[in-house]
């Protein structure tokens, strides 16, 4: 099993490069989870959910698959405001124009514009994680600023 530990092994034989090294790894780690967690959290707390019709669905090639975007009308409003929903925000291969869908938007216009049955909330999991890997990080610090460093006179 790789942990931490080993993969910094190799950042040298004093202990403060290999605690830099475990921290730096724990910090990018903390940041691929926060960034969708942030996301979810946001739209779920203050994302305005609006009634839409799709308009138009098109496919594109992606290196191992297909990708879907569908083109997104609102419908609550006189004028015409589209939006483009791709497969990773809600648009699924069997979605054909004119079917009724919730679009959620965030007023500030922060993250992007999801379907409703892409919008979890933040799960208790990713909360967890999350907490987890600050956790980690913070006491690696801490742990390098306690030791005990010799003094030369």
């Amino acid at each position: 099993m790789i942990t931490i530990h080993r993969l910094c092994a190799g950042a040298g034989h004093v202990l403060t490069w290999r605690l830099a090294c475990e921290v730096a790894i724990l910090g990018f780690a903390f940041v691929l989870f926060v960034g969708p967690a942030m996301d979810d959290y946001v739209l779920d707390r203050r994302g305005t959910r609006y009634e839409a019709v799709i308009a138009d669905t098109s496919s594109y090639h992606r290196k191992h698959d297909t990708g879907h975007t569908c083109t997104v009308v609102r419908s609550d409003t006189g004028r015409s405001l589209t939006y483009e929903i791709d497969d990773s925000d809600g648009c699924q291969e069997d979605f054909e124009p004119g079917r009724r869908v919730t679009l959620v938007v965030d007023p500030e216009d922060w993250p992007a514009t999801r379907l409703s049955n892409n919008v979890n909330g933040l799960s208790s999991g990713m909360a967890w994680t999350c907490g987890g890997l600050l956790a980690a990080m913070e006491a690696l610090i801490l742990y390098g600023r306690l030791r005990r460093r010799p003094r030369f006179a």
